[in-house]
């Protein structure tokens, strides 16, 4: 049993040294792909990237700015909601998120409102671990974005 406790322990040891690289691999190519003018582009590649720590920086200022009155919007673009039937069918929506906290998303890109807006709290961000911050747990609980620049409808 002692020789058993010691394999684990050493096994365990290694598994944390290797999940300790692996985050400062994900926190060196998050800071080498993303400058802050990069995060406002529209998204790109096959999934995802996480952000870099100035946008988040970025965002503090701009929802500051709304308090003083001025809208802007922080990010904008595809994701997959999650419907609230029995099925869970996935629907692609176009979202906006603004400076005050608002999530609104359409059906299309330019048409009206379809859904009510959810309010988020919190400063917003998005990182590789699955649902940290506001926005990590609001995608990964209903939502997955979707980074294409396309407006092609999606197989139902």
């Amino acid at each position: 049993t002692e020789q058993s406790k010691l394999n684990s322990n050493q096994e365990l040891t290694s598994l944390n040294d290797k999940m300790q690289e692996y985050k400062k691999q994900i926190d060196q190519q998050s800071r080498s792909r993303h400058s802050v003018n990069e995060s406002y582009d529209t998204l790109g590649g096959d999934c995802p990237q996480p952000l870099s720590n100035n946008y988040d920086k970025k965002i503090d200022e701009v929802m500051q700015s709304s308090a003083d009155g001025k809208v802007q919007i922080i990010r904008q673009g595809y994701l997959f909601k999650r419907s609230s039937n029995l099925r869970g069918d996935w629907k692609r929506r176009f979202f906006v998120l603004d400076s005050r906290g608002m999530l609104y998303y359409y059906r299309k890109l330019r048409s009206k409102a379809s859904v009510a807006a959810n309010k988020l709290s919190g400063p917003i961000s998005c990182s590789p671990e699955p649902g940290s911050g506001a926005l990590g747990r609001l995608l990964s609980s209903h939502y997955h974005a979707v980074p294409t620049n396309d407006d092609k409808s999606v197989a139902r």
